[in-house]
């Protein structure tokens, strides 16, 4: 068990993603738990606001998540 479709991600602005993984775990034979974490990193002089978004395929599961980080400041995400 595990991924076995491919994975695509993209950035754009001034946040740099760091240590980005993806991690399964299985609960029962049917079911999954799928947990996405990543470091971002913002480079710049200003606050920077941007949203982490993706969609797992088969299933059409979506995910969303706002983001404010502080100028030279990294934050780290963790979908729960």
């Amino acid at each position: 068990m595990g991924i076995t479709d491919d994975v695509y991600i993209s950035g754009s602005g001034a946040l740099l993603f760091r240590s980005m993984g993806l991690r399964t775990s299985t609960l029962e034979t049917s079911l999954a738990k799928l947990s996405v974490s990543m470091e971002l990193d913002n480079h710049s002089v200003q606050a920077q606001e941007g949203v982490i978004s993706g969609t797992i395929q088969p299933g059409n599961i979506r995910f969303t998540k706002n983001v404010k980080i502080a100028a030279g400041q990294q934050n780290r995400f963790l979908s729960a």
